[in-house]
């Protein structure tokens, strides 16, 4: 009994495992998808970001983590913090986080957002629009954040292929353990089949059936005999019959 619950639970953490694995992968793969196509990583319009300069000090220090609300620009309001994709050639679509400090229409209907750091003394050159807009800033951690730091590490090279890789490999150990163990049981039974070719071909105790008797329903060897002399002529001469029958008719 003890024995069996052991295997019951190894088979239920072996499980567990491997579904916290695979759910790993799946979620890697998942921001790997999204920072490939968008460049970040977002949860049904919420993405978070990691602050690496200090230009919307004190308000958002560095190292600050803040998350960001997918919204239409119309509703974004002067005084907003927002997340954008930098349109200038020497920042190579660097995402910035500053405050909309003027909000305009173009003569096309096209919205336009100025932006400048709080600590920074002028606006920046290039106006957001709807296609390099990220979101609306609505949450600041507190400088040195423990989600803040292991956010940095996540989104890090280093740790970003970590957690791709990492899970990848342990769900790939496990597997082949679990074939190595499977072959080693498969050629452990191959080898004692080889080893002891007639220990299959021997009937057990509990397969050896009663040998047959000719007492049928208290009926001795004459009866029987008897009975099955008679039946057998029967049979013999219905048969003979319905070949002179099959005669007479081709006749």
């Amino acid at each position: 009994m003890e024995k069996q619950d052991k295997k019951i639970r190894n088979k239920l953490i072996s499980g567990s495992v491997t579904v916290f694995l695979i759910l790993a992968v799946c979620l890697c793969l998942f921001a790997f998808v999204q920072v490939i196509n968008k460049g970040y990583v977002s949860f049904f319009g919420n993405s978070f970001f990691k602050v690496t300069t200090g230009s919307m000090e004190p308000t958002i220090p560095v190292g600050a983590l803040i998350l960001t609300k997918d919204i239409e620009i119309n509703d974004i309001e002067i005084n907003d913090v927002i997340s954008f994709f930098s349109k200038e050639a020497y920042m190579n679509g660097r995402i910035i986080t500053h405050r909309v400090v003027a909000k305009e229409t173009s003569g096309t209907g096209q919205v336009l957002l100025t932006t400048r750091g709080d600590a920074n003394s002028s606006t920046d050159i290039h106006r957001v629009d709807s296609d390099n807009l990220i979101g609306k800033v609505v949450w600041v951690s507190s400088d040195g954040n423990f989600f803040a730091n292991i956010l940095g590490f996540l989104s890090s090279r280093t740790g970003f292929f970590a957690c791709i890789a990492i899970p990848a490999i342990m769900i790939s150990v496990f597997i082949f353990k679990r074939i190595m163990q499977s072959m080693m049981v498969d050629i452990k039974r191959l080898k004692s089949t080889l080893d002891n070719p007639e220990q299959d071909n021997q009937p057990s105790e509990d397969s050896v059936l009663p040998k047959p008797t000719n007492q049928v329903h208290g009926m001795s060897d004459e009866e029987y005999e008897e009975m099955y002399s008679r039946i057998r002529a029967e049979l013999i001469e219905e048969l003979n019959s319905g070949n002179d029958r099959e005669q007479s008719k081709n006749q």
